[in-house]
């Protein structure tokens, strides 16, 4: 077997063995999203450029409100 595939196996395994372990963490930190910012609010979608400027999804956990100012634009980050 070459280095290549065992790591993309390895890299496979762990990842599906982390996911199973840390689903309740998930669901905690999902519950308190929606506490503090409702349904609509839970994730944060972004797209970002990978290796060779190809590009990706990143899926986050928001932990940030959307409050703006009197003027419109969005608060400084220390009061968000």
């Amino acid at each position: 077997m070459s280095y290549k595939t065992f790591k993309r196996l390895f890299d496979v395994a762990t990842a599906s063995v982390m996911l199973l372990l840390l689903t309740p963490l998930f669901f905690v930190i999902c519950m308190v999203c929606v506490f503090l910012h409702g349904w609509n609010n839970i994730f944060f979608l972004q797209q970002r450029v990978g290796l060779g400027g190809g590009l990706f999804r990143v899926l986050q956990f928001k932990t940030m409100t959307d409050a703006c100012g009197r003027d419109g634009p969005l608060l400084p980050y220390d009061q968000r």
